[in-house]
């Protein structure tokens, strides 16, 4: 940052006479500042604080108000101003009051690191050539940063933000007999013509020979607690990882689905065709969207409730499948959970469509999945035997982590609020706080996974690794040279976040849920695999099942690889009366006709999945290196 310039004018009248009298002088009045010399003495006390004095010979021309200094300061420097003084051309000091900077010789901070100071009044003639001396007195703590086998002074003793040159430079540099230098110093450095933008910095590495460690150089963290603190965030990951494993492979999480080869006919009309295809579909996978709504739909078409058009829209870039639906029965007969949806779709009378439903709700939004999803929570709730629940994980030890978490970090802001502690945490807490949130997000996800469980945990543990690793590196380096409390409060609160999230991830269901889960998701992927092949082993009537287990997309691909082949099949068995292809493959045709058949359930399957989905809502409208000094002077 360098100066900030502004021009002071003064009243309307006589002041006019005095303007009209400079007019001709104004090419020699041009605002320019520069130094004809800057001197400092400085004393590095016992405790590691530096004192200093800087005196500051101004040269002014032009219509300035007065000085300015910027002191640039690291996020751990400690700075206390003690007074600002101007010396007169006999010598004499005259001391600077804080207050009102509209009058000459009083100062005040326009934040808390610019010091500006008044020279002139808007009234007064502007400077021509003017020279006028101040001296700054202030000293500066945790400036030496610790290095192997003592400290180093880094310290820039000229502001480089200037708008002018300093003719003439010299340091002083006293040191307290505590503090030897490990090369040769004399104390005194000189420069002349040093331009705007150049500083003037002195690298010294000391010795400290007082007793215990300097008062006023910040050291951060013990280095065995830090590796302490490392250790138990670098063990905790593994050992809550083997703990959540051995507890879920004991519920029958990580088994292996029952072989499809096991299923027949037989055994989808015993264990899953009891059951609504809705049910099925929310059963399996514990969630409730728009599978659910669409499999609702076809039973309603398969029974004769409602009937489906689909009707394909073309366009140059792209075609859409638009869903024309016709209620045939009295909507007072229907009951529960299907009137709901009835009442949500067929809002205008008897009839609807895609294009309707998304017209009427684009105002307010619309999800289908709502009007069915309470009542197949409370359907499948006593699905699948009622075994012993899974034991709930006990939320004390998360709660009593991050009560002592937060209390470490309020005391590493106590008494003092020190920036970099405060910026440390905050950002842990940012940072850390958004990823702990998702990591909770899919860990709930994770525990309602049967199919796939412990090869999908890697989407919440890649989420807790990063900053778990990265308090784990501050604590062990002693980057950044953190403090003891700071360091415990991170280590604290990240070791409540991780375990909170496998607490989440924790299965809430029984073996014997988990087993009738499973045995859903065995029917899924025998459905699944019949997808994939020319002739599938299914029936038109199992269509609305396989809309519940979200297999729209595969019924798609199915039809554009294989339709052909399967009309091929069903031209053989018209013609010849028989098939090598068996009862359920003679019997596919992809919903038949309530579906549109052939191809058009293919579109059915796309154009249900799009109404299904509902309608969306419309929208709501310093430094940080470890050199000490610097900073900028000049005026304003």
């Amino acid at each position: 940052m360098g100066w900030r310039l502004r021009c002071g004018f003064g009243g309307i009248g006589p002041t006019l006479v005095i303007v009209a009298a400079f007019a001709a002088r104004a090419p020699a009045l041009d605002r320019e500042l520069h130094w004809r010399a800057v001197v400092v003495d400085a004393r590095l006390d016992e405790s590691g604080r530096l004192h200093v004095v800087e005196r500051q010979d101004m040269v002014f021309t032009g219509d300035w108000n007065g000085g300015e200094r910027l002191f640039r300061l690291g996020l751990r420097h400690g700075f206390e101003f003690e007074g600002l003084s101007r010396i007169d051309r006999s010598g004499t000091e005259h001391e600077l009051a804080r207050g009102d900077i509209e009058l000459v010789d009083h100062y005040e901070w326009q934040d808390s690191r610019t010091l500006r100071w008044r020279s002139r009044l808007p009234s007064d003639p502007p400077f021509d050539r003017t020279e006028i001396a101040y001296v700054l007195r202030y000293t500066l703590s945790n400036i030496l940063v610790p290095v192997e086998g003592g400290y180093l002074l880094d310290h820039n003793f000229l502001a480089p933000d200037r708008t002018g040159v300093v003719e003439n430079f010299r340091l002083r540099l006293a040191l307290d007999p505590v503090w030897r230098p490990r090369e040769p110093f004399d104390g005194t450095f000189e420069a002349g013509h040093l331009p705007p933008g150049t500083g003037y910095v002195v690298t010294l590495p000391l010795e400290y020979a007082g007793p215990g460690r300097p008062a006023a150089v910040w050291q951060g963290a013990p280095a065995s607690l830090g590796h302490a603190l490392a250790a138990a965030l670098v063990l905790v990951i593994p050992v809550l990882w083997v703990l959540l494993y051995r507890r879920e492979k004991s519920l029958g999480r990580f088994a292996a689905l029952m072989p499809v080869e096991r299923i027949d006919e037989a055994w989808l009309r015993k264990n899953l065709f009891s059951m609504l295809p809705e049910v099925v579909g929310a059963a399996w996978d514990e969630r409730t969207g728009a599978p659910e709504v669409a499999a609702i739909l076809a039973r309603m078409v398969s029974e004769g409730k409602v009937s489906s058009e689909v009707r394909t829209e073309r366009s140059f870039l792209k075609s859409r499948n638009v869903l024309r639906l016709r209620l045939l029965v009295d909507r007072s007969t229907l009951q529960g959970y299907e009137k709901e949806l009835v009442d949500g779709l067929f809002f205008a009378g008897d009839t609807t469509d895609t294009d309707s439903i998304r017209e009427h709700y684009k105002g307010r939004g619309f999800d289908p999945a709502a009007k069915i999803r309470e009542p197949l929570r409370r359907a499948i709730a006593g699905l699948g035997g009622e075994g012993r629940k899974a034991a709930a994980p006990r939320r004390l030890p998360t709660l009593l982590l991050t009560l002592a978490g937060g209390a470490a970090c309020a005391a590493a802001m106590y008494p003092d609020l020190v920036a970099s502690e405060f910026l440390a945490i905050s950002l842990a807490l940012g940072i850390g706080g958004a990823l702990y949130i998702m990591a909770v997000l899919q860990a709930r996800n994770w525990r309602d996974t049967v199919v796939g469980a412990q090869r999908q945990s890697w989407k919440f543990l890649v989420l807790i690794l990063p900053p778990v690793a990265a308090v784990a590196v501050l604590a062990a380096t002693g980057a950044f040279r953190l403090g003891s409390w700071t360091l415990v409060g991170m280590t604290l609160l990240g070791l409540a976040a991780v375990n909170s999230v496998f607490n989440h991830a924790r299965s809430r269901q029984g073996a014997d849920k988990i087993r009738f889960r499973k045995m859903l998701a065995a029917a899924r992927e025998y459905f699944r695999r019949e997808l994939a092949r020319p002739l599938p082993n299914l029936r038109d009537e199992w269509f609305p099942y396989l809309m519940a287990f979200g297999l729209g997309a595969d019924i798609d691909r199915w039809f554009r690889a294989y339709a052909p082949a399967g009309a091929h099949a069903r031209e053989m068995r018209d013609s010849s009366g028989s098939s090598t292809a068996g009862a359920a493959a003679r019997s596919w045709s992809g919903g038949g006709g309530a579906f549109g058949g052939a191809g058009a359930s293919a579109s059915w399957a796309a154009a249900a999945g799009s109404l299904a989905a509902g309608v969306s809502a419309p929208s709501s409208g310093g430094s940080g290196s470890g050199r000490s000094g610097g900073g900028g002077m000049g005026g304003w």
